[in-house]
């Protein structure tokens, strides 16, 4: 096992140090980010647009707090979304170069051949192989995941509870684990497939950004928009977040004094003739919203991670099939 564990140590060193460094470099810049904003000390409450949310820290900033908060929306908006877009990216590029570096090359240099005669059992071999660069994504990727989740609870401070937030929704916490390690495990099992690793990294880079991450886009926006008619909130709200803290308005209309729900054309329909004042619906009819609250966020978080983990098993034990009953030169 020690041969196995040098000789994959020694054919991915380049990739495990290159996934090493760029884990640290984006882990420090999410705690960078993080310390800049709670530096500027600004409290729920110094968001005076918002003060109808709910029950936040009181603004203790004084006559400087509108500076403040310019300050740390300028900061968010800029340094803290690119940190999260980058969050979106490196876990599955990660897992995807390290993956297709375990089976690929030695298949298309032509040394898997001994390399399992000399293994006596190619899962043995595999095992061996996969273990340098399998310990290497969980240690960047569980790195990532904390400053990622550091930074996220830093960012909304307006909100009641941080913790029930919809927004960088699969870009901090456990799932960039879960994801990163599916994307091992797909570039693992197609790297094994294919034998070649250029083929290798084309076809897994669009299983991965296809199959695992726009699947996952789209299956959150589908639920969402079958979860909103089940939640309507009616309010008057400055923003969106107002409606529903953390959480993702989907859809609206407005609301008669009966209960009546309309359409923004139904409602334009009732305004009498020669009334040209928009302010006729706010103050006859009220304003709802459908939408999904934050308190949903961990059901649904916890509910993708287990996904991605799940396809990280299933494609890790399909590398393992392939291999067993794989030509050497095929």
């Amino acid at each position: 096992m020690s041969a196995r564990l040098r000789a994959g140590l020694r054919l991915q060193r380049f990739e495990i140090l290159a996934s090493l460094a760029a884990g640290l470099v984006l882990a420090g810049s999410a705690l960078l980010v993080w310390f800049r904003l709670t530096s500027l000390h600004v409290e729920g409450g110094c968001f005076s647009y918002l003060t109808t949310l709910g029950s936040v820290p009181p603004c203790t900033l004084g006559a400087g707090a509108d500076t403040a908060v310019a300050a740390f929306n300028d900061l968010n908006n800029s340094d803290g979304n690119s940190v999260m877009l980058a969050m979106a990216v490196l876990p599955l590029l990660i897992g995807m170069v390290l993956g297709v570096g375990v089976v690929a090359p030695e298949i298309e240099a032509g040394t898997a051949p001994s390399a399992w005669v000399l293994a006596r059992s190619r899962a043995r071999w595999l095992r061996g192989r996969m273990l340098p660069s399998l310990v290497t994504a969980t240690t960047v990727l569980a790195l990532l995941a904390a400053a990622s989740q550091v930074l996220w609870l830093a960012r909304e401070p307006y909100l009641p509870n941080p913790w029930l937030n919809f927004d960088d929704a699969s870009l901090h916490g456990p799932i960039l684990v879960a994801k990163g390690l599916a994307a091992y495990g797909v570039a693992l099992v197609v790297g094994a497939l294919l034998g070649r690793t250029l083929p290798a990294v084309i076809l897994a880079t669009a299983v991965i950004w296809i199959g695992l991450a726009g699947t996952g886009t789209v299956a959150r926006s589908l639920w969402m928009q079958a979860e909103a008619p089940n939640h309507i909130v009616a309010t008057n709200p400055n923003g969106n977040v107002l409606a529903f803290p953390g959480g993702d308005i989907r859809g609206g209309g407005w609301l008669s004094s009966d209960g009546r729900m309309m359409t923004d054309e139904e409602a334009w329909a009732l305004i009498p003739s020669g009334e040209l004042d928009p302010a006729w619906l706010a103050d006859h009819l009220a304003r709802y919203y459908t939408g999904v609250p934050g308190d949903l966020f961990p059901v649904w978080d916890a509910a993708e991670t287990a996904g991605y983990a799940g396809v990280a098993v299933l494609a890790v034990g399909a590398a393992f099939m392939v291999v067993r009953r794989r030509r050497p030169y095929a």
